[in-house]
């Protein structure tokens, strides 16, 4: 991979990371209005469509049956099984610990992809850079999930982020590896038209149709989910995923917790204090350990 797209790998990772950090606060608005597998659902059918149109007019090449099947059957597991499990834990857990949980996803990635026979290993920098990153998320959600107490209902619902976390380290590391000779953001189009319909599916059979309202509410949060954590942020998910080193890129997952955080903290009035500063300065030197040692990518992943 030359420099030019070196950058452009780099350049998607941030705005992978600011996108799906400024997710969180429109979801919280749109929910209160919406249920939330269509809410989820619709508005990623919408974002997949809408990032099929962009490709067609830029003459990207349609994938032939088999491809398609993959990309399908990828979307439906990663996108759409995820979506599904964030719905179902919203009911169990406060959104500190959902976060918490989700954060998680990192370790199981690159812990899967170092037992691999050719699996990226983790250096020493690697590894102390993750724990220090997790640590400061950790001490940054404190001071939400402290009172939280022990039932059954918070363990179902930590079980069931654990699963999710599962299936997006599995499907990342899939995706990372995948070469079906299709343009990334053609493929990112067709897995989120198929990871929307399922969840769409899915909230059709719970009955939420009787309590859809597209009110002006939904509306704001609902189009700017679909621009810019569904069809930019996805798109970027996709091009750079094999694009940079495994560990560094797992990362974003820290980064949007910070990303959320200040928007809480600047739209939604939830406290800044100089504990919470002390937290995000700890993440960052766990980001700038990875990415100090993490800055090659070889030939066989630069394709995707």
């Amino acid at each position: 991979m030359n420099l030019s797209d070196s950058r452009r790998a780099y350049i998607a990772w941030a705005l992978l990371c600011f996108a799906w950090g400024t997710g969180f606060v429109a979801t919280v608005e749109g929910v209160k209005y919406a249920p939330p597998l269509l809410f989820a659902g619709l508005r990623i059918v919408g974002a997949g469509l809408l990032l099929l149109v962009v490709c067609l007019l830029a003459k990207d090449r349609l994938p032939n049956r088999k491809q398609l099947a993959t990309l399908l059957a990828i979307g439906a597991k990663l996108e759409g099984f995820t979506n599904v499990c964030i719905a179902f834990a919203v009911y169990a857990l406060p959104s500190g610990l959902l976060s918490l949980m989700l954060a998680a996803t990192p370790f199981w990635m690159v812990g899967i992809e170092a037992f691999k026979p050719h699996g990226e290993r983790l250096s020493t920098r690697h590894i102390v850079g993750l724990a220090i990153g997790f640590t400061g998320m950790v001490g940054l959600l404190a001071p939400k999930i402290v009172g939280v107490g022990f039932n059954p209902h918070i363990l179902i619902g930590c079980l069931i982020m654990q699963g999710a976390c599962i299936n997006i380290a599995f499907g990342s590391l899939r995706i990372r590896r995948l070469q079906l000779d299709v343009s990334p953001f053609m493929g990112a189009a067709w897995q989120m038209i198929s990871a929307g319909v399922c969840v769409t599916l899915i909230g059709t059979l719970r009955g939420e149709w009787a309590v859809w309202r597209f009110t002006p509410q939904v509306a704001k949060p609902f189009f700017y989910l679909l621009l810019i954590p569904s069809m930019l942020g996805y798109s970027c998910y996709v091009y750079c995923l094999p694009r940079i080193p495994l560990a560094l890129f797992s990362l974003h997952r820290y980064i949007n917790t910070v990303v959320t955080f200040i928007l809480g903290w600047l739209i939604l009035g939830e406290k800044l204090g100089a504990w919470e500063c002390v937290a995000v300065a700890v993440i960052f030197v766990g980001v700038f350990l990875v990415q100090n040692n993490g800055f090659v990518v070889s030939k066989k992943e630069s394709s995707l």
